[in-house]
């Protein structure tokens, strides 16, 4: 994360991203710490959870276009950067119709569950991304 920054930071939203990002990440294992711990309940810290993995999601594809930009990310990294982006507003929407959904067909509906699949597939391609981006780091964007 940190890395990427640096080599985009000439651009003011790369900078603020980034600092969102890092913010967003300090904040997600805190308050899965304090879970973990029995500090806080479930219930209490899944809001602020979800939130700061959707804004490290975003980040995901505002860096990696930025990463394109200044020649630092490979084609690949990039589309899977913008892919996992743009699959936090299409999983959002989603979820809130199996939400709907499972609200009008009563107790017992997994509506909701096929809704979270989008917003799923988005969090299960940041690893890949994050690889994508050390051998981009490691090798170059076209090593």
């Amino acid at each position: 994360m940190i890395w990427l920054g640096q080599q985009t930071q000439i651009e003011k939203r790369s900078r603020r991203w980034t600092a969102i990002a890092l913010t967003a990440s300090i904040a997600a294992t805190l308050l899965q710490l304090l879970l973990v711990t029995g500090v806080l309940p479930f219930a209490i810290q899944v809001g602020p959870v979800a939130v700061s993995v959707m804004l490290l999601l975003c980040w995901t594809g505002i860096i990696s276009s930025a990463g394109r930009r200044h020649h630092v990310l490979s084609n690949s990294t990039v589309r899977l950067g913008r892919s996992v982006m743009w699959a936090v507003p299409v999983g959002v929407a989603a979820f809130a119709v199996g939400i709907g959904i499972s609200a009008m067909q009563g107790e017992g509906s997994w509506a909701w569950v096929v809704g979270g699949l989008p917003g799923a597939l988005a969090w299960l391609a940041f690893p890949l991304w994050v690889l994508l981006v050390a051998r981009d780091a490691a090798w170059g964007p076209h090593g």
